[in-house]
């Protein structure tokens, strides 16, 4: 199933996670090179104007750096699965959470037994997996109704200063070939975050560490290479919508495509022919 299509509003998108000095540079270079946004940026609806970025914000801040006021989207139901397991650096030492955990005892309770959670205040669930096998649980207090907490955000911050988050990678084997990877490494899931726990993000303008949060999306296009000149025409939005709908029925139809079952469709000079 093709995903829906928008033009959106850069400023009504909204970051969750951080952005990277580099990884902005890139893009901005790309975009500046071929005049194109590659791919649709990943969103969910949260609001009447709103969306969530369900990606590294890169893309955005790039974007706004070069004047670009509209980006292509393909929208994600609200509903989409949040995958929370992500690849740590080896260094990720225990003391590091005892540390931070001693700083706030009211905040942060970590070794609770499994079992009996209920005893302790209600919020995020962090189970982390050490190099070593070992395992360590953390809860951080709620924020009044919510789950996630100013807390819980500075906790994420405070590792990605001293350990490196590492992209996961999912099961689904890729086309061009296997990826390994023989660095032992640590893994963090977030137990009980759900995608309606996020919206708190975007109201206090609150941003995970890059790489930190993987969503379900559902089939993803990659390559349709939107002009910039066009998203930047004083034209009605619904007109860059219907040629963003053209630009991508072309490409399916001109055998500019390819369908991995993982859930991907290539366009364009990324489809493998």
């Amino acid at each position: 199933m093709i995903p829906r299509l928008k033009i959106v509003a850069r400023s009504n998108i909204v970051p969750l996670m951080e952005t990277k000095a580099d990884k902005t540079t890139r893009i901005m270079d790309f975009i500046r090179d071929t005049g194109t946004i590659t791919s649709p940026l990943v969103l969910a609806h949260i609001s009447e104007r709103k969306y969530l970025l369900l990606d590294d914000g890169d893309i955005l801040t790039a974007a706004g750096r070069l004047g670009i006021k509209f980006l292509p989207a393909q929208i994600t139901p609200p509903s989409a699965a949040i995958e929370v397991t992500g690849r740590v650096s080896a260094d990720l030492n225990p003391t590091l959470i005892d540390e931070y955990a001693r700083r706030w005892p009211r905040d942060v309770y970590t070794d609770m037994p499994r079992s009996d959670l209920r005893k302790y205040p209600a919020g995020l669930q962090v189970d982390l997996t050490l190099p070593d096998n070992g395992e360590r649980l953390i809860l951080f207090k709620g924020f009044g109704p919510h789950k996630l907490s100013p807390r819980a955000i500075d906790f994420f911050r405070y590792l990605s200063r001293r350990i490196r988050f590492k992209r996961y990678l999912s099961p689904p084997a890729y086309r061009w070939g296997n990826l390994k990877s023989t660095e032992n490494g640590g893994q963090l899931k977030l137990l009980n975050l759900e995608f309606s726990d996020l919206p708190i993000m975007a109201r206090y303008g609150w941003l995970f560490p890059p790489g930190l949060l993987r969503f379900d999306s559902g089939n993803r296009i990659i390559g349709i290479n939107y002009p910039v000149t066009v998203l930047n025409e004083r034209a009605p939005v619904r007109e860059k919508e219907r040629f963003l709908r053209d630009l991508l029925n072309y490409r399916l139809e001109c055998d500019q495509s390819e369908y991995i079952p993982s859930g991907v469709y290539l366009l364009g000079d990324t489809a493998k022919k």
